[in-house]
């Protein structure tokens, strides 16, 4: 809980944002501070009024003459520093969870794959990437593998745009309307266990979402920054968010994951058994590669194109452009394109809400609508599939 002596009022540049909040750190451009009731958030600097800002600096300033490695959040792992459109939105911050543990010196599969599961269980998602050799790694930060992978990030950041700004607009609501969305009456036909976990699980949800929207604007500048650089930033604070929501998991799922079978046949191979959902499992080869277990058929792939990586990331950036376009055609993207401006005018009825009230009539009629527009949906894509169009 928040100290009395360590409260203070923390004011945004209009003057319609204050609240009583301890400074906890500078995150990047943004400054946590911790509420009354315990949870954190995270408001960008530039949207503090200018004695906030001042504040944010002295105790900036303060933290770091007591402890240099305790100003800034260790999640930012670097210098890279986003800069995206969703500056305006106060979302709940990542919890700390310290730094990823060095990874294991020549570790047996059995070692790897429990240092992998632990790191990712603790939230750290980047885990995955250090589990590529570091002269791959090497080889995808350079500027060439960059340059050759950019123009498929530019693709879809194009294909993307719309759907980035209609999710920004989400954010606003949740992040804006959480007392408005957990006074609905519509959550009163809830099971009574349900609302617990509705309520525990919000803040780690909303800032699950919006670390995904930073994570995804962030690509636009994976031309100028590294991928460890983006990787590193991005995936500890989206595992941060969704180390929260571990626990109301169903309890089958971590039951499945202790059901994986490891076997190291030799030094350099070794298998990994998963259970399926039908009661079967699926086994896959693993090869020691520099140091790393890795997929054999992936290790295969790489020994393939050892001398030609950049021209197979090359075209395989094409035939994922095309697939992308083809699947943009499809009947159900481009209804779900055209219903993108209806929905944003729906969603401004909740941001514009007042009352609990207002707010449950403009969700009533965002879920009419939505029912409506299903119903005419389903009818065309039936039609659609009834048979080939005139001419094909």
């Amino acid at each position: 809980m928040l100290s009395t002596a360590s409260a203070e009022t923390w004011s945004d540049v209009s003057g319609n944002y204050r609240i009583e909040a301890e400074y906890v750190r500078v995150d990047g451009k943004s400054v946590v501070l911790r509420k009354a009731d315990g949870s954190s958030v995270s408001v960008p600097i530039n949207r503090l009024s200018e004695q906030s800002r001042e504040q944010a600096k002295r105790r900036f300033e303060q933290a770091k003459s007591i402890h240099p490695d305790a100003a800034s959040n260790s999640l930012a792992g670097s210098n890279y520093q986003l800069d995206n459109h969703l500056a305006n939105i106060i979302a709940p911050t990542p919890p700390d969870i310290g730094p990823l543990a060095p990874f294991p010196n020549n570790p047996t599969l059995q070692q790897q794959f429990d240092y992998v599961r632990d790191q990712a269980m603790n939230g750290h998602l980047e885990v995955f990437w250090h589990c590529l050799p570091g002269d791959l790694r090497a080889e995808l930060d350079s500027q060439p593998a960059r340059d050759a992978i950019y123009p498929s990030i530019q693709h879809y950041n194009e294909q993307n745009a719309p759907f980035e700004k209609l999710t920004a607009k989400l954010l606003e609501v949740l992040t804006t309307k959480k007392e408005f969305i957990l006074g609905s009456s519509m959550l009163a036909s809830l099971p009574p266990n349900a609302r617990p976990m509705l309520e525990q699980g919000y803040d780690p949800t909303v800032g699950l979402l919006y670390e995904w929207v930073s994570l995804s604007n962030g690509m636009h500048s994976l031309h100028e920054t590294t991928f460890t650089q983006w990787i590193n930033y991005h995936l500890p604070r989206l595992g941060a968010h969704a180390k929260e929501l571990l626990p109301l998991l169903p309890p089958s799922l971590n039951m499945a994951l202790s059901q994986i079978a490891i076997e190291q046949t030799d030094a350099s191979s070794g298998t990994i058994t998963i259970p399926k959902q039908d009661g079967g499992t699926e086994t896959i080869a693993m090869t020691r590669h520099h140091g790393r277990w890795l997929p054999a058929s992936f290790v295969e792939t790489l020994a393939e194109h050892e001398n030609g990586l950049i021209e197979q990331i090359q075209a395989s950036v094409s035939e994922l452009q095309s697939t992308v376009d083809n699947a943009n055609q499809n009947p159900s993207a481009v209804m779900v394109k055209n219903l993108a401006e209806p929905f944003s005018k729906a969603l401004d009825g909740l941001i514009e809400s007042k009352t609990q009230q207002e707010f449950d009539q403009a969700t009533m009629a965002i879920m009419q609508q939505a029912m409506s527009v299903a119903a005419g949906g389903m009818k065309t894509l039936g039609d659609s599939s009834a048979g080939p169009a005139p001419g094909f």
